[in-house]
């Protein structure tokens, strides 16, 4: 159950407040039940700073003048990513997938035409191949591993319907135009320019950010 301690200890981590969670860690009010699944948060604590981490990885491909203030924010969420690892906690990544529900992402059982919104059959009838019928649907998935398996063994990110104006952006477009339209949104926030104000919603967005960041970076690998 959420109780204001805890929006205040969320509110720390998701404006990268380390001083601030500190404070509340001295007073007793972090519990560490908080990095697990439980009803009061969408997901697991320490996911918030790695989405971050993420997020701030990219600080130099921002224009140069935020990049001071993205770098510093960067140096103050490595003190969280360092406090949640002096816990035992995997810091390496975020099973996104598992949390398909607080972003655009598909379900992981979900099927080619929940995915695609199209058939199988139709598809293929436009010249996809199994490989990148099968590489569109990990993509909706954020099932990255499995992407770059993919993306290794030939399947084309770039594939889409061009010949059906309109109805289907190609995997890499997909996934850059949610980026944009997230970051339309939440610019702000990764500046530190704005806080938590709608709680599901706001950490709803940065995970929504973090993974199709990730996505992005990777898909341009092989783009």
């Amino acid at each position: 159950m959420k109780t204001q301690k805890t929006t205040e200890i969320v509110r720390a981590v998701y404006e990268i407040n380390y001083d601030q969670f500190m404070s509340l860690y001295s007073s007793g009010h972090f519990t560490p039940s908080l990095c697990n699944d439980t009803d009061a948060l969408p997901y697991p604590l320490h996911y918030i700073t790695i989405c971050w981490d993420i997020i701030l990885g990219y600080w130099e491909e921002w224009k140069e003048k935020f990049q001071p203030v993205l770098k510093k924010r960067k140096e103050e969420n490595d003190k969280f990513k360092s406090f949640f690892s002096g816990l035992g906690l995997d810091m390496s990544e975020v099973p996104f997938s598992k949390y398909c529900r607080c972003f655009y992402c598909a379900e992981p059982d979900a099927s080619i035409e929940d995915c695609l919104c199209e058939t199988e059959e139709y598809l293929k009838g436009l010249g996809f191949r199994d490989i990148d019928i099968e590489l569109a649907c990990c993509v909706e998935k954020f099932q990255f591993e499995r992407t770059e398996q993919l993306l290794k063994l030939g399947a084309d990110p770039l594939k889409n319907r061009s010949e059906v104006k309109g109805e289907f952006d190609d995997c890499d477009t997909r996934i850059y135009n949610e980026v944009q339209f997230l970051y339309s949104e939440m610019t702000k926030t990764v500046l530190g320019e704005k806080g938590l104000e709608v709680f599901e919603r706001n950490l709803g967005d940065l995970l929504g950010l973090a993974a199709h960041e990730k996505m992005d970076h990777l898909l341009d690998k092989y783009c």
